[in-house]
């Protein structure tokens, strides 16, 4: 439950900032490690003085405008007024996500002031983040085992957008897999409600490689459920590729994200790899709008596919790829298209087909008109030897000459079309070669 996000930088005063010391006492709960630090908050793992059961309490204190003194957190003389604004976001931000029971988000169970600053009292969740999973597994993840984690997730996060709230720090290292293989989304600490027209902010809160463009903006409107996504969408590209995605400001310099399709390292379906690369567009409107639209496309009921890696250390070719159908209905650019131009392949093996096919194609003709002439030779003869079989049949002179000439051009000139298009079905399409349909 680590707060690992970076900060930006200030003055950095010489005074302590250091973690409460184990056996420290706040409120009932006794501190008996740290679980994580970061420039924003302290996360510890404490244990009920009376329940005798393991809570993770985080503290509020941003690092580079307060430190410790004691137990005390003090903000710093220029600081005072950014400390206590940022103080009650925490602890706002906290009673919001208090109000939420889902079991992919993590339970705040208490809030209290202390010692200058506040803590927020947060069910412990046993199991290991996604980052130890990377870090410990020697295998890229099967499409079942994502899906057990993307669907719980998605769910999480329709819950908390429709409130307003975002998580604002998806990565591998905030989502626990409990034992029995269900995820949670932990450390919200750096969640922020949708609060438009306010201008301050005591931190610009990144996680570089999962956090998108808009979030390096010190402007909050810009940040919605699409700012989510884009982070979701890195962790699951990193989980497919095993690399991270690049930093997104470098990418808007110059976009060099492969699009995962090349380096996918197992079977996937692929509208789900479609939908991980809809997500890492740079651009906010160019993304699902909501964890609904990504659903549809992400969670779609189709078959696994082995994708044909790139080279690794192939740089990613813009003009390589083509859209795929659901791309191309939801206006990608060219750049972040996903698989081979096959229309350039299908057209290379069809020239190839047809000049080697060049000399059969004249002797194919001279078979068909040689055929189709016999055929008519021999349908006109046969028909006039059938001349014979009406005429004696339905004339009382059998035989008559006149009888059987009555009948002769018809069943000669029937003859002759039923034997010309046998002949040219036999030699458009001989035996060893049978054509449409099977004739």
């Amino acid at each position: 439950m680590s707060d690992n996000s970076h900060q930006i930088s200030g003055p950095v005063a010489s005074h302590n900032r250091a973690p409460l010391l184990a056996g420290t006492r706040l409120d009932h709960y006794v501190i008996r490690d740290v679980i994580g630090s970061g420039g924003f908050a302290i996360t510890y793992l404490a244990e009920h003085e009376v329940l005798g059961k393991r809570y993770a309490i985080k503290e509020y204190f941003p690092a580079a405008i307060s430190y410790r003194h004691g137990v005390t957190v003090q903000p710093t003389e220029s600081s005072i007024s950014t400390y206590n604004w940022g103080l009650d976001r925490f602890t706002t931000e906290a009673r919001s996500l208090a109000r939420f029971k889902h079991p992919s988000i993590v339970d705040v169970t208490s809030i209290f002031e202390a010692n200058g600053t506040a803590y927020i009292v947060l069910a412990f969740e046993q199991g290991r983040s996604l980052a130890q999973w990377i870090r410990e597994t020697t295998r890229p993840p099967t499409q079942a085992e994502l899906d057990q984690i993307v669907r719980p997730l998605l769910g999480a996060l329709e819950e908390i957008h429709k409130h307003n709230v975002m998580h604002r720090d998806i990565a591998p290292d905030n989502i626990i897999m409990r034992d029995d293989g269900s995820p949670v989304l932990i450390d919200f600490g750096a969640a922020r409600e949708a609060v438009h027209g306010q201008s301050r902010a005591i931190s610009t809160i990144v996680k570089h490689g999962y956090s998108p463009p808009e979030q390096y903006s010190s402007r909050p409107e810009l940040l919605g459920p699409w700012t989510d996504i884009y982070a979701l969408a890195s962790t699951l590209y990193r989980l497919v590729t095993g690399r991270m995605p690049p930093q997104s400001p470098d990418r808007m310099l110059k976009d060099e994200l492969v699009p995962i399709t090349g380096l996918a390292l197992g079977h996937y379906r692929q509208s789900f790899l479609e939908a991980i690369d809809w997500g890492l567009r740079l651009r906010a409107a160019d993304r699902p709008q909501s964890a609904g639209e990504w659903r549809r496309l992400l969670m779609r009921d189709e078959p696994l596919k082995a994708p044909v890696p790139q080279p690794r250390d192939a740089p990613s070719d813009p003009q390589s790829h083509v859209t795929t159908s659901a791309r191309a209905q939801q206006g990608t650019r060219g750049r972040n298209s996903l698989r081979p131009d096959i229309s350039v392949i299908e057209s290379l093996d069809t020239d190839e087909r047809e000049s080697a096919e060049a000399p059969q194609a004249m002797a194919t003709g001279t078979r068909v008109a040689g055929m189709t002439v016999l055929g008519l030779a021999a349908g006109a003869i046969g028909g006039a030897l059938f001349s014979i079989l009406p005429a004696s049949i339905l004339s009382s002179g059998c035989f008559a000459d006149s009888c059987v000439l009555s009948y002769l051009p018809a069943c000669s000139l029937l003859g002759a079309l039923i034997g010309g298009y046998a002949g040219y079905r036999i030699g458009r399409y001989p035996p060893e070669e049978p054509g449409p349909g099977g004739a």
